[in-house]
């Protein structure tokens, strides 16, 4: 058996991949290859500190195809990862696609961007009913919905 695959069948290993611990059978790979965390960064197409996270981090929620890449630029058996024999071409598939560059899915400067946006809108709204009977939107609601005009219900109903 060669030193690249022997760790495969190292105990540690399986136990590792066993209970979901996918950042340890990638930590073991690695160093049984002789790869740097800057080198195999480089060949997953991630930073250093985002493999490093991946290699680290417990209770990563993984994503299948990230798996699926990894064990084909890393030579890892899929069953180690958890996954079936594949026939898929994952040449093409970015581990970065729907992360960013922390390696976070919720994408927080996305959400704070949009935020941002949206109170700077809300705040050019006049507060001027006359500067909003020229056009102008006199409420978020009425940007959002349009301007409602609709009969007063009269009050003895």
């Amino acid at each position: 058996m060669s030193t690249q695959t022997a760790w495969t069948t190292m105990p540690a290993v399986a136990h590792a991949a066993s209970r979901g611990d996918f950042g340890t059978v990638l930590r073991t790979a690695r160093v049984a290859t002789g790869l740097t965390l800057q080198k195999a960064a480089s060949l997953a197409g991630v930073s250093a500190s985002t493999l490093s996270r991946m290699e680290t981090k417990a209770n990563r929620h993984w994503d299948v195809r990230d798996l699926r890449r990894l064990a084909e630029v890393f030579a890892i058996p899929a069953h180690l990862f958890g996954l079936s024999q594949s026939t898929i071409d994952t040449s093409t598939v970015s581990l970065s696609a729907g992360v960013d560059e922390d390696g976070d899915p919720m994408r927080r400067r996305d959400l704070i961007t949009t935020a941002a946006v949206a109170m700077t809108a809300v705040s050019v709204l006049p507060t001027d009913p006359a500067a909003a009977a020229h056009g102008m939107a006199n409420t978020l609601e009425d940007v959002l919905f349009g301007p409602v005009d609709f009969a007063p219900i009269p009050e003895h109903q």
